[in-house]
């Protein structure tokens, strides 16, 4: 490294031009880079969909699910198999662990499932095997609604699709809702049955009459015709002239025994965009693509159409992430300019104008060669990328700081430029590479975090290493060399001596610690009162909190029963020193109890036992992500299976009413027989015909009235009378998609058993404060109609179940038999019987099938219809039935996850499970356990890795000892500060936050211990280098601290000066996010500070008085 700098500073042209070309190519990679909200990840998560049609979800899982599972559960590195059997279909998916490669995983399971193929049921479809691919979430949602009747709504639609998929950047539009054109052929079954006609005669007459069949070429002399028999129909209506059949030597035409007519497909859900009916279209990016510029290109489409729409129409859009991640840069370049800004203030305060420039070059430099290097790794810049260069701002300055300091004294001393650049960036070189090196050991661990958490936020240890690796290149190489030219020392003035006064009083204060103590009898005099104070305080504690007991007094009102008892731990360990000390004392020695230095250390103990109470009786408890206020409201609807769309329509309205007037609504979807869609980056609800949703989009953070939170409970309140279904008022999930905070799985064999202690565990939790939206996925399926075949006798009438099963679908369901085209358009020709006819158990029966010698067989002759009810799911893990229990927590009413989690885990307790069924903690309790375990993991291999670099650089035990102090210390200030802004203890965000600071805090205790090293090799006094690095080091120290919190502070508050367009704004959603981790380095840093210019200097004096004996 220092042959790197000499090299530098003797070519300084060359690096002049090497910074311009980093600049040139940062900037354009940087606005190249694609935007995403979140981060493109693939989870090694595969899906295995086969549909078996006309089977009830028990036989799906027999015959299909169970058959594929078995062959599956012997795959190596699966993490979890779930499947769901449902009416006709089985869904099975299977989690592998992370180190699984996604290619590496579909073909595992596409070999296993093809060992299973020959085992699965002859009418059952090739399973499809396909990956979970986050990249197919909508980038927004255009909403086309208003009064001109579903079928012109439907066309301007089409129209909308063509344009926006004509985009560069655009992979797929999808139309959702409206009605498209069909043709019926109504069949009358007692037509058929009068002329002997069966369902499936009907069905193949119109296959085989309206087709269009390509006969070849025909030569002739030296033309070639191509032969064509075009058989299709142009008029829908010709098809009711198909013959089906000669009875009796006369044709029996399609109309005389069905109408056909030409009209639109039968509602199954219907949508409404602010009252009026409405169509969705969601807009898919192609991968890699720049969110930003297609959302613009969007944008640009839809307010052309919108100017062009007729009167009564209405195009709005919704839930668009380019918004989100235009915040996100916005807010990037708004800090990167803040953070110039503060770090050239603070640095030309403390050291002139000069080596503030030359320091504050390190902010951009650092970061167009971090934007180079993600360009490279093609990541996109999302969210977590663009925290992580918010993170850096304050860090990137922190080794340019050192190495410009020490120049600067250099130069102050008389040295010349070039000595002075060579000189002071030598004897810092190693201090520096160790501390950056140790900095890169905390983040190092991360790189390898597990989950689709640890998929997440794999970007924030990436971009955190390739910037802070780009400052180190920069302090050792770009810095030396523009301090080279820029440099000077301002002559001898006010605010040198000022600056003076200040560290003879740091001087005199670090003297004073390093004291071995006043003479004995006054230590002795004062001791006696430190125990009078000590019993006092212990005396008390103890009736402050018998009283408390007594009185039964809350646990906060007993708050300072618990600080007084954390101070009388605090002078019980003084009062067990003073009894140690006391033969010294009496003997006339100097003891341990008048050293100034152990009194300082053992308050450093007592501060982090006051602490550890103080949060334990004021800590707002644990998290796993921050909870952030909602932009979106979803009103979620679950009616009892066969609830009909009407039925379900008129509750839908009642919550339409009453939501019209909630504070900050931008606009209100309705989904009746459906949940719609989504682009907030989790599943979407489903498709299931008995559930609805409300989707409430609110105005964006800074244009809110109030905190959206209270919009939400305000509509809990609106909606809580109501009743006719379960109704759940949500939104969307926090971060990747992890589950329910509670979340209890009961495991077992029956299926019945599983849904009465569900339906019993889920009446129990509902009644738990706390705990919201309370549901289990226990489906009681739709009222049953079951056809019992009699398989001998439909043999001996020359039929089967599968032509029986058939004609049942084609009358009630219907089954599409052909295409009609129209121009460019492709229209289904469906035949079924007419609605009325499908209201009737005696039709079902009066059915005919088509038997041997063509003769017609009532299908009362083959089977018997019966009455029935089951589950209309089946839902499995890892082969075993499972019904899931889950809620959220009301976080606004003070409650925790882990405290619900108790008070559930206490209901099941008392539940009194049934025999043969167990239960287990499931949704983000699986993440939250793992995200815990590893980041402690990391943790603790962060501290090993830190203390194998610094005993390698100091060759000793003592000084990483001593520098690791202040790592452990930091804990205070990161304590004091979640208490202090009320913040929650996040797994992910805090813990990151902890490990980060333990990075950082040890940087400038490297620095500050190799300086007294130096000093001492030199031959200088213990006390006198510790003195002297202390004043050498006191700038360094407080300017890096002090640029580092400067530069979390707009991200940690939310206030930011906007450099573009104009004002400041208070309070975003991005700092409600990254909040927690900022508190957690702000609050931390600044103790650590403290810590390193005072208790590390004491620290190293008392453990080398140890090892020096």
């Amino acid at each position: 490294m220092t042959a790197l700098t000499r090299a530098a500073l003797r070519r300084p042209l060359t690096i002049y031009m090497l910074m311009a070309l980093s600049v040139i190519g940062g900037l354009a990679a940087y606005r190249a880079l694609p935007r995403e909200s979140f981060p493109e990840i693939r989870i090694p998560l595969i899906v295995v969909s086969t549909v078996y049609p006309g089977s009830s979800p028990s036989d799906v899982e027999a015959q299909v699910t169970r058959k594929i599972e078995t062959e599956l559960k012997g795959l190596s590195g699966v993490k979890e198999i779930r499947s769901t059997s449902s009416d006709g279909y089985s869904l099975i998916e299977v989690e592998f662990t992370p180190d699984v490669e996604l290619d590496t995983a579909l073909q595992k399971v596409r070999e296993r499932v093809d060992l299973a193929l020959p085992e699965l049921p002859e009418d059952a479809e090739d399973p499809a095997i396909s990956d979970i691919d986050f990249s197919r979430i909508p980038i927004m949602i255009l909403h086309l609604g208003g009064d001109l009747g579903m079928v012109r709504l439907k066309r301007i639609a089409d129209d909308l699709e063509d344009r926006l998929e004509a985009i560069p950047g655009v992979n797929q539009v999808n139309v959702i809702g409206g009605q498209e054109r069909e043709v019926h052929v109504f069949a009358d079954p007692r037509r058929l049955t009068a002329y002997g006609i069966g369902l499936s005669d009907l069905i193949e007459t119109i296959e085989r009459e309206h087709l269009s069949v390509p006969g070849g070429s025909l030569d002739i002399g030296r033309l070639s015709f191509l032969v064509r028999v075009p058989a299709e129909v142009q008029d829908p209506l010709e098809i009711a002239d198909f013959v089906v059949e000669v009875v009796g030597g006369r044709p029996v035409y399609v109309k005389d025994v069905a109408d056909v007519v030409y009209g639109f497909e039968e509602e199954s859900s219907r949508a409404r965009l602010n009252g009026s009916p409405a169509i969705a279209l969601t807009v898919e990016k192609r991968t890699g693509a720049n969110i930003i510029a297609v959302a613009r290109s969007i944008r640009e489409v839809a307010e052309d159409v919108r100017r062009q729409l007729p009167s009564g129409a209405e195009l709005r859009i919704t839930e668009d992430q380019s918004e989100d991640i235009e915040e996100m840069v916005r807010n990037l370049e708004n800090n990167i300019l803040s953070g110039l800004v503060l770090v050239l203030v603070v640095l030309f305060l403390a050291m002139g104008w000069r080596p503030a420039v030359i320091v504050a070059a390190a902010i951009p430099f650092s970061m167009v060669i971090t934007f180079l290097a993600v360009a490279l790794l093609g990541y996109t810049l999302n969210m977590v990328i663009l925290f992580s260069l918010v993170l850096l701002l304050g860090m990137l300055v922190d080794n340019a700081i050192v190495t410009v300091e020490n120049i600067y004294r250099h130069r102050e001393a008389g040295d010349p430029p070039a000595v002075a650049a060579e000189a002071g960036t030598r004897e810092v070189t190693m201090p520096i590479v160790a501390s950056t090196a140790t900095t890169l050991s905390a983040f190092a661990p991360m790189l390898m975090w597990p989950g689709i958490v640890g998929e997440f936020m794999k970007f924030l240890p990436v971009t955190l290493i390739l910037g802070l690796s780009a400052s180190l290149l920069v302090a050792l190489v770009f810095n030396p060399t523009l301090a080279l030219r820029l440099l000077s020392v301002p002559p001898r003035g006010p605010a040198r001596h000022g600056r003076g006064r200040w560290l003879d009083r740091y001087e005199k204060l670090l003297r004073w610690c390093l004291d071995r103590g006043p003479e004995v009898p006054l230590g002795f005099t004062r001791n006696w009162l430190l125990l009078v104070v000590f019993f006092a305080a212990l005396a008390l504690a103890l009736a402050a909190g018998l009283a408390g007991s007594l009185a039964g007094v809350p646990v906060p009102a007993s708050l300072p029963a618990g600080l007084l008892g954390a101070a009388a731990a605090a002078f019980a360990a003084q009062g067990v020193l003073w009894l140690l000390s006391l033969p010294a004392v009496l003997a006339g020695r100097r003891a341990w109890i008048t050293d100034h230095r152990a009194r300082i250390l053992w308050s450093m103990g007592a501060l982090l036992a006051l602490t550890l109470a103080a949060y334990g009786a004021l800590g707002r408890g644990v998290e796993f992500f921050p909870e952030i206020e909602p932009r979106t409201i979803w009103i979620d609807m679950e009616f009892p299976p066969g609830t009909t769309l009407d039925a379900q329509d008129a509750l839908v309205s009642v919550i339409e009413e009453r939501t019209r007037d909630v504070p900050d609504l931008v606009a209100a979807m309705a989904n009746v027989g459906s949940t719609g869609v989504s682009a907030q980056g989790g599943p979407v609800g489903g498709r299931a015909s008995n559930r609805s949703r409300v989707t409430l989009e609110l105005e964006r953070f800074q244009a809110r009235s109030r905190s959206s939170f209270l919009t939400l409970q305000e509509v809990r309140r609106e909606v809580a009378d109501l009743t006719g279904a379960q109704i759940n008022v949500v939104k969307p999930d926090d971060g990747p998609p992890t589950g329910k905070p509670v979340a209890i799985r009961l495991i077992g064999d029956d299926y019945a058993a599983l849904g009465r202690a569900a339906e019993e565990l889920r009446r129990r939790l509902a009644r738990e404060p706390g705990l919201l939206n309370v549901s289990e996925d226990y489906d009681e399926g739709f009222p049953e109609v079951r056809v019992e075949i009699d398989r001998e006798a439909a043999a001996r009438s020359g039929t089967n179940t599968r032509d029986v099963a058939l004609a049942i679908r084609t009358a009630l369901a219907g089954t599409e038999v052909a295409k009609f085209r129209s121009g460019e358009d492709e229209y289904d020709i469906v035949v079924r019987l007419p609605a009325p006819e499908r209201r009737s158990l005696d039709t079902l029966e009066e059915l005919t099938v088509v038997g041997a010698g063509g003769r017609t067989v009532p299908i009362r002759s083959l089977a018997r219809v019966v009455a029935a009810s089951g589950p209309s799911a089946i839902r499995r893990v890892d082969l075993h039935r499972v019904i899931t229990v889950e809620a959220d927590v009301d976080h606004a009413g003070g409650y925790t996850d882990g405290e619900m989690r108790r008070r559930a885990a206490a209901a099941v307790a008392g539940l009194g499970l049934p025999d043969g069924v167990r239960w287990e903690f499931a949704g983000s309790t699986e993440e939250e356990g793992e995200s815990r375990d590893f980041l402690v993991r990391a943790f603790l291999v962060a501290i090993l890795l830190i203390a194998l670099i610094l005993v390698t650089e100091f060759d000793s035990l003592v000084t990483p000892i001593t520098i690791l102090v202040s790592v452990v210390l930091s804990l205070i200030g990161v304590l004091w500060g979640l208490i202090v802004t009320r913040t929650p203890f996040g797994i992910v965000m805090t813990g990151i936050g902890v490990i980060s600071l333990a990075g950082i805090v040890v940087n400038n205790a490297i620095v500050l211990c190799d300086f007294i090293l130096q000093a001492r090799r030199r031959g200088v006094g213990k006390v006198e280098a510790i003195v002297a690095a202390g004043r050498t080091r006191m700038r360094p120290v407080l300017l890096t601290a002090v640029t580092t919190v400067l530069g979390l502070i707009p991200l940690t508050t939310g206030v930011n000066v906007d450099f573009f367009g104009g004002g400041v704004t208070f309070g975003s959603e991005s700092s409600q996010w990254w909040g927690p981790m900022g508190v957690a380095v702000i609050f931390g840093l600044g103790v650590a500070t403290a810590l390193t210019l005072v208790v590390v200097p004491v620290t190293y004096d008392v453990l080398s008085d140890v090892s020096e004996r």
